[in-house]
């Protein structure tokens, strides 16, 4: 297996602001690849990608695709099938590191194939491929154990010069085995849906998530119940049902509590006024941040951030443990 790579994009001066002037490029066929950008602007329209997986330090990149709009920042990646074609964005004043792993599709067939098939059966033909197309569910995946600290570990080694060819095979193969084992941990979480044929049982996750993701990605403005049911294609009472079954709380009670740990993270992590904090993360009023605060958390916001003031926040702080 060959990885090309793109100098231009993994050396860490490359910023300033990029824009593809080409619509429609299609760059489902390209090798293995890591493309790394630190910067303020960037757009790139009608892209059609090899499978591939969306990571963002330090800010917020959205992406559009297949009736989605999503923002992939520090509490989440995303991961997008082969032949997808999207959209992404940057616009920020300040640097926004994007980090982007390509997969060649003859690549994952490889791996796929030494993962699937008996040992007695590749030794007879070391070349054989997996036939069937490898789809996982495109959605925003909240930072875990498993691909995390592996995306971490690869903005070290572009920090420090990418290292060898055959610790970056290695690294992709990894990669792609710890992505597999969340695909196969999601089905475990797809059981938990009410018992209907398992066809229907995976559409309404997959129309779960993308509400779910539109939450995620717009907890900050005024959405309402029948928003989130138009964006999963399902009227609004059946949307709320399904909804509690699978995460175990309401669209409501998930939108609070999504403003809520961002209220947190700005409680730790700013200098920015309870006030500005409040309409930072979508609440109304000063009253119903601190009602909801004591509610929640135990304490107001002024005393949480008293009380922390030592604390260093974690990286990764917020990450959402519910069934994703």
């Amino acid at each position: 297996m060959m990885i090309k790579f793109y100098s231009d994009h993994i050396k860490k001066e490359f910023t300033g602001s990029i824009h593809s002037p080409v619509k429609n490029r299609d760059i489902s066929e390209c090798p293995n690849r890591i493309i790394y950008h630190k910067v303020t602007q960037a757009s790139y329209l009608n892209q059609i990608g090899p499978l591939s997986i969306k990571y963002v330090f330090n800010g917020k990149e959205r992406y559009d695709f297949d009736r989605n709009r999503v923002i992939v920042d520090d509490s989440s990646y995303l991961i997008l099938n082969n032949q997808r074609c999207y959209c992404n964005f940057i616009d920020s004043e300040d640097d926004v590191e994007s980090l982007t792993i390509f997969f060649n599709k003859d690549f994952v067939s490889e791996v796929m194939a030494s993962l699937v098939t008996p040992d007695d059966k590749l030794l007879e033909d070391p070349h054989l491929t997996y036939d069937q197309p490898v789809l996982f569910f495109e959605k925003l995946y909240p930072h875990d154990n498993i691909i995390t600290p592996r995306l971490h570990h690869l903005r070290k080694m572009i920090m420090n010069g990418l290292g060898t060819q055959i610790a970056l095979e290695e690294y992709f193969c990894d990669l792609l085995e710890g992505m597999l084992q969340v695909h196969r941990n999601i089905y475990q979480e797809i059981e938990k849906l009410p018992p209907v044929r398992y066809s229907t049982r995976v559409e309404i996750y997959r129309r779960l998530h993308r509400a779910k993701d539109f939450i995620d990605s717009n907890f900050k403005e005024n959405i309402g119940l029948m928003e989130m049911a138009d964006i999963a294609s399902l009227s609004r009472y059946h949307f709320l049902r399904l909804f509690k079954t699978a995460f175990e709380e309401t669209p409501h009670q998930y939108l609070i509590r999504k403003r809520l740990d961002a209220a947190q993270n700005l409680l730790l992590s700013t200098n920015m006024s309870i006030t500005q904090i409040c309409f930072e993360v979508g609440f109304e009023s000063l009253s119903s941040i601190n009602r909801l605060f004591s509610q929640h958390v135990g304490q107001s916001p002024r005393n949480f951030r008293r009380g922390n003031f030592k604390f260093e926040a974690q990286q990764f702080p917020l990450a959402d443990n519910t069934m994703s």
